[in-house]
């Protein structure tokens, strides 16, 4: 039997957003929860960070800030930061696939990376 992958130390990979299927980005939009209490990762585009505790199945976040580049497709970082905007009260890791929940349910899926491979701000010019 499979075991679940950690919350903190994992690269967590945005697949959904209030239940629906995220369009493809040439940069990955994920977060890292921190053994010292803070998150980092990317919207898509611009880089995010904050604070979070958890204990049990319960997690705070607490959105502290991110850069403000300009790139050619925003749909993914307007949705994810929406997301990261929830007052989350659970969290639940099911194998490879952490769930972040408000009140009234999922707000935003991700699956569980070991690494991340190196990725460009944009995409390559034809």
């Amino acid at each position: 039997m499979a075991q679940n992958m950690p919350l903190t130390e994992t690269y967590w990979v945005l697949t959904h957003v209030k239940g629906e299927n995220i369009p493809k980005s040439y940069i990955t939009p994920y977060v890292v929860f921190g053994n010292d209490g803070r998150y980092s990762g990317n919207l898509g585009c611009n880089s995010f960070f904050g604070n979070y505790t958890y204990r049990k199945d319960r997690i705070k976040m607490e959105f502290e800030g991110a850069t403000k580049k300009l790139c050619q497709n925003m749909k993914i970082e307007k949705l994810f930061m929406q997301g990261l905007h929830a007052e989350f009260k659970k969290y639940e890791i099911r194998k490879d696939t952490l769930f972040l929940k408000d009140a009234e349910g999922e707000v935003l899926r991700f699956i569980g990376k070991k690494e991340l491979k190196p990725q460009t701000s944009e995409p390559p010019r034809e």
